[in-house]
């Protein structure tokens, strides 16, 4: 040809070859709450989106990062194979992971990283990886004062104050053995001026476990007129490592008065005549405690005593006792029951009505008074009779004792009857309210009662044994 070099001519094209793009399409993982060293299950499907089938099997790695983006700092945990994905085609993986014991708490992320090793050539190289959240949690205790029980809600200068402090561990962990210490306060603030009571022990404590500590204090004559408060510290050393530091301390408001109360038993009549008693017969009694201070008195106790003077005194004879409510000042409170005469006393003696000897439980204004004493005569029933060979008088009604045991108790407490003409009982267990709180029946000589159900405290056991009624005192401890 004559020109050689003009036989070729080209022109540009793009020629499309269809590629794979694998994506993390779902994913799931369980507990979203886990400690150091638990497992995490972890479910992840991987879908081909692109227009060409994925040539090679890939690789889904797991990573554990402090936040949602993946970096190469980021901890690989695990790994999952993948098939080869044709297009529109997926494939779920699941696989179990354990967090690292060295994973601090807090919000944490797994990784989920798609053809993390690049074994497939796809379309979009940059849309591999998704991720997912969850909290790293360790097991800790944590101590709280759950409650501050006072035995009253108002006191007065130099009364007793008893303080029940309940520990509580409410945390996940177990909590080894600590400190609780107990404050006087003028607020519901603990501070450094606050004045120390006392301090305990509490014991280990176990996941949703907790203590009592029990201390008991008498309220100093600084303290003055108003409102105060007792304040609890629990784990006060700091010897438990807790998830909450700053929720050791509770406060407890009470009232301080004014004044005080002063009981004084102001009457007292029986029947028969004094003058003409009869040693074991029944006596009816009738007396008037009246309130004489100028602020309220709490509740208390009656008892009745025969002795050989008109001073009470350790060694008078107990007869009987009454619950006396609270009163307030200037109230007056009348009494009226019945005991029977110890059969073996006779001659002149004196009644006595003592309030609140017992326990001195009221602090009083005057603690002096608190006892009126009437004169009696008690004859003997034998005048013109013989008397059995054990001393008693006949046709005289026999009259029943019991006896407890334990007491104080802290479930079950047992009950003994003796001399009784009828073997059906009727037990009364009343507060210190004089509320019934538990009734029960029984036809032995033994009654067992369960009273687990019943709060720490003093109480009034009642027997009802053919006709007569007799009480004593019992303590749940």
């Amino acid at each position: 040809e004559r020109y050689e070099n003009n036989n070729r001519s080209s022109r540009t094209f793009t020629l499309s070859i269809p590629k794979p793009d694998l994506r993390v399409s779902a994913k799931s993982l369980t507990p979203h709450t886990i400690a150091p060293g638990e497992d995490l299950d972890l479910t992840a499907t991987i879908k081909n989106f692109g227009n060409g089938h994925a040539l090679n099997t890939s690789n889904l790695k797991y990573f554990l990062s402090t936040n949602s983006s993946y970096s190469s700092n980021d901890i690989l945990l695990d790994q999952s194979t993948i098939s080869a994905l044709g297009t529109n085609s997926d494939e779920t993986a699941k696989k179990t992971v354990t967090i690292p014991t060295s994973t601090t708490d807090g919000t944490r992320y797994i990784i989920f990283y798609a053809d993390h090793d690049d074994d497939v050539d796809e379309s979009n190289e940059s849309n591999n990886w998704t991720s997912l959240s969850f909290k790293v949690h360790t097991p800790e205790p944590d101590l709280v004062v759950e409650k501050i029980d006072l035995d009253q809600s108002g006191y007065y200068q130099g009364d007793a104050m008893s303080i029940d402090v309940t520990v509580k561990n409410i945390g996940d962990w177990a909590a080894g053995s600590s400190e609780v210490k107990v404050y006087l306060s003028s607020n519901s603030s603990l501070g450094s001026t606050d004045f120390f009571i006392g301090s305990g022990s509490i014991s280990s404590l176990q996941s949703g476990d907790d203590d009592i500590h029990t201390h008991s204090f008498t309220i100093p004559n600084t303290v003055g007129n108003g409102k105060w408060y007792i304040i609890a510290k629990c784990d006060a050393d700091d010897d438990v490592a807790e998830d909450n530091e700053n929720n050791n301390v509770r406060a407890q408001i009470f009232d301080v008065f004014p004044d005080k109360p002063d009981l004084k038993p102001i009457s007292i009549s029986i029947s028969p005549n004094a003058n003409n008693l009869t040693a074991g017969q029944s006596v009816n009694l009738s007396a008037t405690v009246k309130n004489i201070g100028s602020a309220n008195a709490g509740s208390s106790w009656v008892d009745y005593y025969l002795s050989t003077d008109s001073i009470y005194s350790s060694n008078d004879i107990y007869m009987d006792y009454d619950y006396l409510p609270a009163l307030n000042a200037g109230d007056d409170y009348d009494i009226i029951d019945n005991f029977f005469l110890p059969s073996n006393i006779t001659g002149n003696m004196y009644l006595l009505v003592a309030v609140d000897v017992y326990d001195n439980r009221v602090n009083e204004s005057n603690e002096g008074n608190n006892v009126i004493s009437l004169p009696v005569v008690i004859s003997s029933s034998g005048a013109g009779k013989m008397a059995n060979e054990d001393g008693s008088i006949p046709n005289q009604e026999l009259q029943f004792e019991f006896e407890t045991f334990p007491n104080p108790f802290s479930q079950i407490l047992n009950i003994d009857l003796k001399n009784i003409s009828d073997h059906n009982s009727f037990i009364n267990i009343l507060d210190a309210r004089g509320k019934v709180v538990h009734q029960q029946t029984g036809n032995t000589n033994r009654i067992t009662i369960d009273l687990s159900e019943l709060s720490k405290g003093m109480y009034t056991l009642q027997v009802i044994n053919n006709g007569q009624v007799k009480n004593d005192r019992i303590i749940k401890h």
